[in-house]
Order: structure tokens, then C-alpha cells, then sequence
């Protein structure tokens, strides 16, 4: 028998942000007016030249939202980029009218309408952002400005302004559904979503309105090359990196692929959130399944990428089929044991590939782990067999287990 011993030491951190407030509706307010300026309180992690407030001029109304744009970024245009930059600005509001808007609130929910500004339209801030940043949501705005001192007092977002004529769209469709999650799960059933699902449902509201059909240049493919280039990193924990984003949006896909589209909008609609909304959806669904083992499945995908041999195995997309992670090589003799030692967070995948130089048709490979409550290994062997390991058993020899 060939032993490989893990000992696996896992840092559980757990946070957690609790905020209690009430608002009651304005009556209905009289309707901005493009050249309306106003101020707004604005972040300053995300502005170019942290700022805490900007002024803004109203320069696009649409059906659904008032779009502001940041007076400092607009004083810097000439009066080519300026008109360049209206027509973009009237097409992102078309975009957002017909197609961002109804397909986010029929998937999602909708929004508080017409909220606490008594305006049933959206206000979208173009802001002069950080590189890198392409918008923000802030939850403080809907609330009264007695009780959140920096409250716009208006539903709405911020999109980048040097966006608009590029991803503006692809922004704007990250962001609203950020608003929409807001409203469903704080307002509504009074529970505060996990980041990572949160996000995991803005990157996948990119594909929802079409934005992803077509791959090359698109936010889909921006994310898998993150995602490739540093695939060991915890799904859960998110300390807001571009890689925590691919790995959203990549297990997003891979969710609704594997259980469609319901996944991603009925979860929204639970008093649960994160892992266990999920594992309530495929119990009210009868889904053998569990969020533990959809993930130990995704990272075998991530690995074999062979949808044709298991469909639980790899992904459907043609785009997503022509990656695969590249793991930690090691060639084992028999009989030997091998001691692996190095940490995980919690949620975070890790591969390793073991060549064996010679192994008996009747023995098998036996693993040995320590961890803390909740850390899992799975194996895959060379016939595409998988499952998981208990600490202590042994990988079962089904024909895949062959000197390589």
C-alpha cells in the first residue's frame, strides 16, 4: 500500500455586520431635470482624487434611471469627448431601459419603488473613479440622512465615467443588481446576504442581460483569466481582489449549468443566505445534493474540464472548455508515504496530482488528514472516478488507480 499523509491546518474567520435601520417613503417628489446640479456624498476608496462629496450635473433622463456625471470629469472633456460622450451616455440609458432593467427585476425582484426619494427612477452616478474600479453600491443611501449622516437619500449606484462608451453597461448590470439584492433580502426578509454570494449573483447578472454571449473582450473571459491565474483562493472570504470576483463569477456559471438559472434567482428570494440558502434550495427541490459537494465537484471540473466523461466534471460552455488548473505534480513508488504540510482557508481549493511509478492491481492508495471541523478531500483517478476521502480510508481502486 502507498500512504500520502496530509496535515492540513485551517484559519476560520468568521464576520459578520449587523445593521438595523428603518425608513418611511417620501411622498412623491418633483422629477430632476436634465442641468439640475446636485451634491453627493460619494466614497473615497473609489474616487480618483478621494473625495468625500462631488458635485453632479443631471445630462441624461430615461424611462428608468437619472444619470448624473461628476462636473470635475466633465470639465476635463473637450467638446469632441463631451458629445462622444453624451451620445454613449443616451445609449447606456437605453441599454438600462430595455434590457438591464427588466430582465435584472424579473430574475431578481424588484427595487423599492418609488423608494425613499419617492421617485420610482434609478439614479445612476458617472463618477471619476479609481483604475481598476469600474462602480460601487453604497447601502447607506437609502436611508434617511438623520440616522446615515452621508445618505444621498436616493436609490442608486455609481458607474465609472471613463466607462460609458466601453463597459459602462457591463458595470451598471453589476451594480443594479446589488441595489436589487439590497431590497429583497435586507428590506424585505430582514436578513444581510453573505459578499461572496452577493457578488457571485452581480457577476452572473453580466450574463443573465446577454452581456457575456459573446466571449472575447467580455467580462466572462476578464474573469477567467484572473480566475487561471491564481485558482487556489478561498471562494468565501473577500478581501474585494480580482481574483475573488473569478472565482464568483466561474462558480456562478458553474451553478447554473449544473441546475439552471433557478439557483442563482430562487436563493435570492430565502430568508437564508450564503451557504445555507443553497443547501435549503436543494432540499425544497429534492436535489441530492449539498453546497459541500457541488463545491469538491466544482473543483474537479476546474481540473479535468470534461463535461462528455461527467457532466458534473467540466463545463458546457464552449469558451470555458479550454482550461483546466494545473496542479502540484508529485511521482510516488510503492511502497512509500508521503507528508504534505501547508494551510487552507476555509473554502479554498487546492490539487494535486500523484503519479505512481509502480502499484499492484490490489492495493490502494490510503490518506491520512487532520484539520478542523468541515475541511474535505476529494479524489479523481485517471478513469475520471470521483468521490471523497474520509481521514484515514483509502482511495477505492476501480480500474483508474495505474502506474503513469
Amino acid at each position: 500500500m502507498t500512504a500520502v499523509k496530509f496535515n492540513f491546518h485551517k484559519n476560520l474567520i468568521i464576520a459578520g455586520v449587523l445593521l438595523a435601520s428603518f425608513f418611511v417613503p417620501a411622498s412623491f417628489a418633483k422629477a430632476d431635470s436634465v442641468g439640475d446640479v446636485k451634491t453627493f456624498f460619494v466614497n473615497s476608496d473609489y474616487d480618483e482624487f478621494s473625495r468625500n462629496a462631488l458635485s453632479a450635473t443631471l445630462r441624461n433622463v430615461s424611462d428608468k434611471a437619472y444619470f448624473y456625471v461628476d462636473d470635475r470629469y466633465w470639465a476635463g472633456l473637450n467638446q469632441f469627448t463631451k458629445d462622444t460622450f453624451v451620445t454613449s451616455l443616451h445609449e447606456l440609458g437605453t441599454q438600462f431601459d430595455k434590457t438591464i432593467y427588466p430582465k435584472e427585476t424579473q430574475f431578481f425582484g424588484s427595487e423599492p419603488s418609488p423608494g425613499i426619494d419617492g421617485d420610482p427612477k434609478i439614479t445612476v452616478l458617472l463618477e471619476d473613479l479609481k483604475k481598476g474600479t469600474g462602480g460601487y453600491f453604497e447601502t447607506g443611501n437609502f436611508y434617511d440622512r438623520k440616522d446615515v449622516p452621508t445618505s444621498n437619500e436616493r436609490e442608486m449606484v455609481v458607474v465609472g465615467a471613463e466607462s460609458v462608451s466601453g463597459l459602462g453597461k457591463t458595470f451598471l448590470a453589476h451594480e443594479f443588481q446589488h441595489l436589487l439584492s439590497f431590497n429583497q433580502k435586507e428590506l424585505i426578509r430582514k436578513v444581510s446576504e453573505d459578499v461572496w454570494l452577493n457578488e457571485l449573483r452581480s457577476e452572473y447578472a453580466v450574463s443573465l442581460v446577454g452581456y457575456n454571449d459573446v466571449f472575447g473582450g467580455s467580462s466572462l473571459e476578464r474573469r477567467l483569466d484572473t480566475f487561471r491565474s491564481e485558482p487556489s483562493d478561498s471562494l468565501t472570504e473577500w478581501p474585494n481582489l480580482s481574483t475573488d470576483y473569478g472565482h464568483v463569477a466561474l462558480f456562478g456559471e458553474y451553478l447554473v449549468e449544473q441546475f439552471g438559472q433557478q439557483v442563482v434567482s430562487e436563493t435570492m428570494k430565502l430568508s437564508t443566505s450564503g451557504i445555507e440558502s443553497f443547501n435549503n434550495y436543494f432540499q425544497s427541490r429534492n436535489i441530492k445534493e449539498n453546497f459541500s459537494g457541488v463545491f469538491g465537484k466544482w473543483l474537479a471540473a476546474n481540473y479535468l474540464n470534461n463535461s462528455a466523461l461527467d457532466s458534473r466534471l467540466g463545463y458546457q460552455r464552449a469558451e470555458l472548455k479550454g482550461f483546466r488548473i494545473m496542479p502540484r505534480y508529485y511521482i510516488l513508488s510503492y511502497p512509500s508515504t508521503y507528508q504534505l504540510n501547508y494551510d487552507l482557508e476555509p473554502w479554498q481549493g487546492s490539487w494535486h496530482q500523484f503519479s505512481l511509478y509502480y502499484l499492484p492491481q490490489n492495493q490502494t492508495i490510503k490518506i491520512d488528514y487532520n484539520s478542523q471541523d468541515g475541511f474535505k478531500l476529494w479524489y479523481l483517478d485517471n478513469m475520471g472516478n470521483f468521490g471523497f476521502v474520509p481521514s484515514g480510508g483509502a482511495i477505492p481502486n476501480k480500474g483508474g488507480l495505474k502506474p503513469s
